[in-house]
């Protein structure tokens, strides 16, 4: 009885401390970056539904890029340093998927404006 009561007083602080690592990202996501990545997925699926061409997404990229000011290498080392912890890698596609979320309510509500506008 006394040995499991010692074996459970020294292996909870390492639970402890474990699940204390996990719950907190390592690393603070960027909130440019979120919307950037957001853009970009919206992006790529509006190509793919419209069938847009190679060169027309190619053409749409890069003023992505150019409108949030970064280049592939920046996502790239952006992407492998959020990839590094798994709560921030949580943490960034939680907050991608919260942005697409706002983007779809926006558009919702402008498309209920406009048919507003449009009866009247």
């Amino acid at each position: 009885m006394k040995i499991h009561f010692l074996a459970c007083i020294v292996t909870l602080p390492c639970i402890l401390s474990c699940a204390g690592r996990n719950s907190e990202p390592s690393t603070s996501i960027d909130t440019v970056f979120v919307n950037f990545y957001a853009d970009k997925m919206t992006l790529q699926q509006e190509a793919n539904i419209n069938n847009v061409d190679s060169a027309g997404v190619m053409h749409r990229m890069d003023s992505l890029y150019n409108f949030y000011n970064l280049s592939s290498q920046d996502v790239e080392t952006k992407t492998t340093e959020y990839r590094k912890d798994v709560t921030t890698w949580k943490q960034f596609h939680d907050q991608v998927v919260r942005r697409l979320e706002r983007l779809q309510q926006e558009q919702a509500s402008t498309k209920i404006q406009d048919d507003r506008s449009i009866r009247q």
